[in-house]
């Protein structure tokens, strides 16, 4: 009986329109997660006449030390982005760190509401980036 109630909910979360990309992704799916996240953030870019950016392996590899940093820490820090930003051989970058959203949507917005990590998604000199998430810790940082 718990198999067939499982396989209903699954197959109502993956049909429902209610339930759409963001809600299954946040079942903790980390790739997808990203791949939504990293979406929502290229289509605003595009709104305001930017350039999507592209995923970069370097940037993805400083993103997923910290994520996996602040989560071993239990803490949401900043801490080291200047020798994350010296390690990634770029002359500028941004980041923007998150706790606790359920599903990309839901980080995407508190992050274009507010003020700096706004002006950091759509930085317009910024061209790659890298996107971790370790269970509810996620980090952005891209460069140009």
């Amino acid at each position: 009986m718990k198999t067939v109630a499982a396989v209903i909910l699954s197959i109502f979360l993956l049909t429902s329109p209610a339930f759409a990309f963001d809600t299954v992704a946040s079942l903790d799916d980390s790739s997808h997660f990203i791949k939504q996240l990293l979406n929502y953030i290229n289509h605003y870019r595009e709104t305001k006449r930017l350039k999507p950016l592209s995923v970069d392996g370097g940037l993805t590899l400083l993103a997923q030390n910290h994520t996996a940093d602040m989560q071993r820490k239990s803490i949401l820090s900043h801490d080291l982005f200047e020798e994350r930003f010296k390690k990634s051989g770029h002359n500028s970058c941004v980041e923007n760190v998150g706790w606790n959203y359920q599903s990309p949507k839901e980080l995407f917005e508190a992050w274009k509401n507010s003020k700096g990590h706004d002006q950091n998604m759509v930085a317009d000199d910024i061209r790659r980036a890298g996107i971790s998430r370790i269970g509810t810790y996620v980090t952005f940082f891209a460069c140009n």
